[in-house]
């Protein structure tokens, strides 16, 4: 009898090998690691408070992708899942248009006060990219 190796090179079918993928191939199984997104919560105590608050943390979040606004809280999340979670501004706040503004959210400035339906929130897409290489320095 031939070795498998031989039998696979020759051409020739082996009953033993038969099943086997030619020159030991295997499939590869990849195992995916779950990691946990990031969650940061603040709370502010007005709107004013929070504005400033997403002005620090912001910094602390990859390419935004998208912001959840709520009656009381703004979630906003970046291009890795990762998620900002600010209490104390909402969209009865008048600060809620410069917070979308800032972050380069794509929003109607006329509805951006109406309250979401109960139980739900707006989202707003972000649409604005910074250009590559803005944040370094040369």
């Amino acid at each position: 009898m031939t070795s498998r190796s031989e039998s696979v090179v020759s051409g020739r079918s082996d009953p033993e090998i038969a099943g086997r993928r030619p020159f030991g191939l295997v499939p590869i199984r990849v195992c995916l690691i779950f990691l946990g997104m990031a969650e940061m919560t603040h709370t502010a105590p007005d709107a004013q408070a929070a504005l400033r608050v997403f002005k620090v943390e912001r910094y602390e979040l990859r390419a935004l992708r998208r912001i959840r606004v709520g009656t009381g809280h703004i979630v906003v999340f970046d291009i890795n899942g990762d998620s900002l979670r600010i209490e104390g501004i909402g969209t009865e706040d008048a600060e809620i248009k410069d917070l979308l503004k800032l972050a380069g959210a794509s929003y109607d400035p006329v509805t951006v006060h109406e309250p979401p339906p109960e139980g739900e929130e707006r989202e707003y897409k972000v649409v604005r990219a910074d250009p590559w290489g803005h944040d370094r320095i040369l």
